[in-house]
């Protein structure tokens, strides 16, 4: 799925997107997100337009699974939406420890997914 906004003319109609059961589809993926920012980034996709799109979408989810049927998650736990703190602090607000705690956190988490793409042989993943 891409989050762009669809090209006009291969867009899918109203209709085909009913017929899809497309906002069951996307109600439902939104409500298995486990983050601000995945649900907002869900509520946003859209069908995708070509087969290239479908085949490159596979090919990532195969990845994926590939990687759960090894045991192995990638650690987005930590990772946390700290949008409104780094809006405070480009204000040049002094951010209350928890804040401190919560940005250095989801650093700290996007280290350690990082070391975990590198690790992989997943190209789709790390791009």
């Amino acid at each position: 799925m891409r989050s762009d906004p669809p090209n006009p003319d291969a867009a899918l109609n109203r209709r085909t997107l009913n017929t899809l059961d497309w906002p069951e589809v996307a109600t439902a993926l939104v409500a298995a997100c486990r983050s601000t920012m995945g649900a907002e980034n869900a509520r946003s996709l859209v069908p995708l337009a070509s087969r290239a799109e479908v085949v490159q979408a596979y090919a990532l989810v195969a990845e994926i699974t590939a990687s759960r049927m090894m045991g192995e998650k990638a650690p987005v736990d930590a990772v946390s939406d700290v949008r409104a703190e780094l809006a405070r602090a480009q204000k040049g607000i002094v951010l209350e420890s928890w804040s401190l705690i919560s940005v250095g956190g989801s650093l700290a988490g996007l280290v350690e997914l990082n070391d975990w793409l590198n690790r992989r042989d997943s190209p789709l993943l790390r791009a």
